[in-house]
């Protein structure tokens, strides 16, 4: 059997999502027979054809807008890896502050790095064939795309809310708590990690399809839960999403009502 070519890119970001693609190739050993890996944290930055290749990380630099066109035009089928990747997620908070200063509260002096105007996710510049979110994503989840795409099944992510993962595993709701938590709206696939740890729901694997804005402010409030702790959790991961950026509208339009 030929072994299919799976390469590994990063843009900005932290790196640890291509990271955790690392981990479960080793920790998955019959894939070693099947797939030649190479890319970022393995061999060479080089941009080669490939098979598939996962791109983690968001477009923040022009390296990064050259590097992800190039990638396309190189690669059978190209996969979103991670939050940053997927719908921007905590890198968003880029594009709501000073650049400038963020670097410096970094870094404590300036950085000569050519930045784009706006951060962006990378299907805002390509065409991207599947999304695995998560920061980081799941490795079981990564292990049924390749192991998919190798036997030609069809790959899809969940579309049922965290919460069904608590409930099935007998978590308690950290909303009836009084704790603020996405889960009800985030999409499943991580079962429960977070919540199993005693952690609520931040939202990293991004909203399910059927999601309402006044219906999860409207959640908050049964909950004794304040929309501040509500846009907290947001701005978290889903700023960039149209939750969050209709929230985001819904402050201003609230702000400019109570000053008029």
């Amino acid at each position: 059997m030929k072994k299919i070519r799976v390469c590994i890119y990063s843009l900005t970001g932290c790196e640890g999502c291509s990271l955790k693609l690392i981990n479960t190739l080793m920790e998955y050993s019959e894939l070693a027979n099947i797939i030649d890996i190479h890319g970022h944290l393995i061999d060479s930055d080089d941009v080669i054809e490939c098979d598939i290749a996962f791109i983690d990380g968001a477009i923040a630099t022009e390296h990064d807008l050259s590097l992800v066109r190039e990638i396309r035009e190189k690669s059978r089928i190209v996969v979103a890896l991670g939050s940053c990747a997927n719908f921007l997620g905590v890198i968003a908070i880029a594009n709501h502050v000073s650049i400038e200063k963020s670097v410096y509260s970094v870094y404590g002096r300036p950085l000569y790095i050519k930045l784009e105007n706006i951060y962006m996710p990378v299907d805002r510049v390509i065409r991207v064939d599947y999304y695995i979110p998560g920061c980081p994503p799941i490795e079981e989840e990564i292990y049924t795309f390749i192991t998919s795409i190798i036997i030609g099944k069809s790959f899809s992510l969940p579309d049922s809310p965290v919460c069904h993962e608590c409930k099935a595993l007998g978590l308690p709701c950290m909303l009836k708590k009084g704790k603020p938590c996405l889960g009800f709206i985030t999409r499943s696939g991580c079962n429960a990690l977070c919540i199993r740890y005693g952690m609520s729901c931040w939202g990293c694997r991004g909203v399910v399809d059927e999601h309402s804005i006044e219906k999860t402010i409207t959640t908050f409030k049964e909950h004794g839960i304040s929309l501040k702790d509500l846009r907290d959790l947001i701005e978290i991961y889903l700023l960039n999403t149209p939750l969050g950026k209709t929230l985001a509208r819904k402050e201003v339009q609230n702000h400019e009502h109570t000053h008029t």
